[in-house]
């Protein structure tokens, strides 16, 4: 049985020289020391599994699960960000967590699957729904618009989420949390929390200073709208409906096909959109250069099979939900 996820669609359709470095359904190779945003966004998404798996712990607690679970160092500011993001939960996390990364697996033609893992799947308003954190230094309302315009993911998990819960599923939410932590709030002299508006910390950090220093909420409307303006957390809903569901279903089908083909031409796409922040462009010119030979030396020189991919190649899931036939 073979399994597609949905970063191999993408990286497929972007560049076929990427997927083949990178994919588990070929050579599976990530770089040794991955860069700051991969790094971080890996470690953030492990600390919150630890908090969604037992909300009662506090930022610290659960970061150090992290060290510990991925036996590496937490990022510089990964305590900050994940304090400031569990402030932000306290006013905004409408919905009760059924799972805490839930995979799953849809046929998608003969004995081949697709497959992926959800970071939260939660009960809201009496529907079933997926939710995904992005860790981003990217404008949230670019990104967010991003994600529903051209993002493949939006569609593929949707897609998965209809095909196993039916009509009980609602959509897709996406929670993005800024890379870059928040300050803490600016002190006056006197002790009186300074109305700066160009500091950079965030409403739910002065926020809470403001309720340690005694004050009144009320008296801070101005910092509460200018902070507001600038979010280090925010999320965005989308129920898509049927008509992008199914273009989906077909675009990933005939992508698959390609995929699953032994005899599939490979070739690399360069342009400034998918180079800009490949994390193969040294290999890539070595293909270019020199020939396919010698990248996969370089390769494997530089590069070790990653966690994910180790994952992916193990198709034995124990906690995986699937379409059922009747």
């Amino acid at each position: 049985m073979t399994h597609f996820h949905v970063s191999d669609i993408k990286a497929f359709s972007n560049c076929r020289l990427k997927w083949y470095f990178s994919s588990h359904m070929k050579l599976g190779l990530s770089p040794k020391s991955p860069a700051y945003a991969l790094a971080l966004g890996t470690f953030m998404h492990k600390a919150l599994e630890r908090y969604y798996d037992q909300p009662w712990k506090d930022a610290t607690q659960c970061v150090n699960e992290a060290v510990v679970a991925l036996g590496e160092e937490a990022p510089e500011g990964a305590v900050t960000i994940l304090d400031n993001y569990l402030l932000w939960t306290e006013n905004q996390d409408d919905f009760e967590v059924l799972v805490v990364e839930q995979d799953f697996e849809v046929p998608i033609f003969d004995d081949h699957q697709f497959a992926g893992r959800w970071d939260l799947v939660v009960l809201r308003q009496g529907k079933i729904w997926i939710n995904d954190f992005k860790i981003t230094g990217m404008p949230f309302e670019s990104y967010s618009q991003y994600l529903q315009d051209q993002d493949e993911q939006a569609r593929a998990y949707s897609w998965a989420g209809k095909q196993i819960y039916g009509d009980d599923f609602g959509g897709i939410m996406f929670t993005l949390i800024r890379s870059k932590p928040p300050e803490e709030p600016l002190i006056l002299l006197n002790g009186e929390l300074s109305r700066n508006k160009s500091q950079k910390t965030s409403w739910e950090y002065y926020r809470r200073a403001i309720l340690e220093t005694g004050g009144k909420e009320y008296e801070y409307e101005d910092m509460k709208w200018e902070l507001g303006k600038k979010p280090f957390v925010y999320r965005t809903v989308m129920a898509l409906g049927e008509r992008p569901l199914s273009a989906f279903a077909e675009r990933a089908k005939a992508t698959a096909r390609l995929m699953a083909d032994p005899d599939v031409l490979i070739y690399p796409n360069a342009n400034p959109m998918n180079c800009r922040m490949c994390s193969y462009q040294f290999p890539c010119s070595v293909y270019h250069s020199v020939g396919p030979k010698t990248a996969e030396k370089v390769l494997f020189d530089n590069y070790v099979t990653s966690t994910y991919v180790k994952e992916a190649r193990d198709t034995a899931k124990e906690n995986s939900v699937s379409v059922t036939e009747d």
